[in-house]
């Protein structure tokens, strides 16, 4: 599936997202001054549509959603999230979390989407508890 993301933050796009990259920015000729948060807005354009999501990207790899428009309304299916996630985790972040004030506003939605791996919640983690560990056991996840 041919998907894209646009971030409208410029040490974001100067970076083209990579952790590593926009942290070496972050730093002040390799010093880094304090724990820093960088606020972008996202385009993510697959070929159900547009959505956006506003992030907030923290110096220690985490990555919070604070606000999301869905290119597709299906609770089941979310192409969104997916190609989130996968940017995410091959541009050396965690995978994304849900604020609690986002968690909120749809709670059947962002609960589906954390029992699915693909968002992280730790408001929703103290409500319905934790999830149970994945064994993997070989790395096409077979034997």
């Amino acid at each position: 599936m041919e998907c894209e993301i646009e971030f409208d933050d410029i040490t974001v796009i100067e970076a083209e997202g990579l952790f590593e990259v926009i942290y070496e920015i972050m730093s002040n000729d390799g010093v880094i001054l304090g724990p820093w948060v960088v606020k972008t807005n996202a385009n993510i354009m697959t070929p159900y549509g547009v959505s956006w999501i506003t992030l907030d990207l923290y110096s220690n790899r985490d990555i919070f959603i604070v606000d999301y428009s869905p290119s597709v309304k299906d609770v089941y299916y979310n192409p969104d999230l997916q190609v989130l996630a996968e940017w995410a985790t091959k541009s050396g972040w965690h995978m994304p979390k849900v604020t609690q004030d986002l968690a909120e506003t749809s709670i059947n939605f962002w609960q589906h989407f954390r029992l699915s791996g693909l968002v992280e919640s730790e408001y929703l983690e103290k409500r319905y508890g934790r999830l149970p560990e994945m064994e993997i056991e070989g790395e096409d996840g077979f034997g």
